[in-house]
């Protein structure tokens, strides 16, 4: 039996692509979005601990956040609206059983 605890961090980059969406208005007008995406920076820190049980097996937690520095702008093309997202946060946590052979 044993284990440990961990610490990390890291930097990224997204390069994302989104589609044009199209379609049908529930007032029966329709819409046609585009929306740009200038490449997102991500700054990531993780954290976690692990515990062996006997040889074999093992459990582990992990908690992570990221942070997107970010800035997508869409606009419907056909009435003009514009929106945007700017920086934001995401989080979770996850858990691992795992056994070695």
């Amino acid at each position: 039996t044993g284990g440990g605890v961990g610490i990390g961090a890291g930097v990224g980059a997204a390069f994302t692509d989104v589609p044009d969406v199209t379609g049908p208005r529930a007032d029966g007008g329709t819409f046609d979005i585009r929306t740009e995406v200038d490449t997102e920076i991500i700054a990531t820190v993780i954290g976690g601990a692990r515990r062996m049980f006997g040889e074999r097996w093992s459990g582990e937690v992990a908690v992570r956040t990221e942070q997107h520095f970010a800035d997508w702008r869409s606009t419907d093309r056909v009435s003009g609206a514009q929106g945007s997202i700017d920086d934001y946060l995401t989080w979770g946590i996850q858990f691992t059983l795992a056994y070695r052979w």
